[in-house]
């Protein structure tokens, strides 16, 4: 029979707060908008890229040479979510003539948050709220 020499410890329990915890104490926030580039992937393999260059030409990249920038979808379609993270590389990897270049993307086909959210997303009618009259 082995005895146990070592003081048993009780478990410890935390003192009782009196203030809320940080998680309670937030005041309600507006709810985070997504961002513009959600949901583009771009084509990360050299092989996929020049497949895409072969099948929809060198309007697809903003610098066809090296297949880097590549601002199209699979069917061939300028994205506004592929001209705004191209926009946002070239500046993160100081590109000044493909910022450019994607700047006027971005202006030309208004790509906007709002253009590149989906269009299920948009504002439906809402139900007319009824008013109570209170009389005293």
């Amino acid at each position: 029979m082995f005895l146990n020499l070592m003081p048993r410890s009780s478990p410890t329990r935390r003192p009782s707060r009196s203030s809320p915890t940080r998680r309670q104490s937030r005041s309600p926030t507006r709810r985070q908008s997504r961002s513009p580039t959600r949901g583009w992937r771009s084509p990360h393999s050299q092989s996929k890229r020049a497949s895409l260059r072969n099948r929809c030409g060198s309007k697809c990249f903003l610098m066809p040479n090296e297949l880097k920038f590549p601002i199209c979808n699979q069917s061939c379609h300028v994205s506004c979510a592929g001209v705004t993270s191209a926009k946002v590389r070239a500046a993160q990897w100081n590109y000044t003539n493909v910022y450019k270049r994607a700047s006027t993307l971005v202006k030309k086909h208004k790509c906007t948050k709002a253009s590149t959210r989906r269009k299920s997303t948009a504002k439906s009618p809402q139900k007319p709220t009824r008013r109570s009259s209170h009389r005293k």
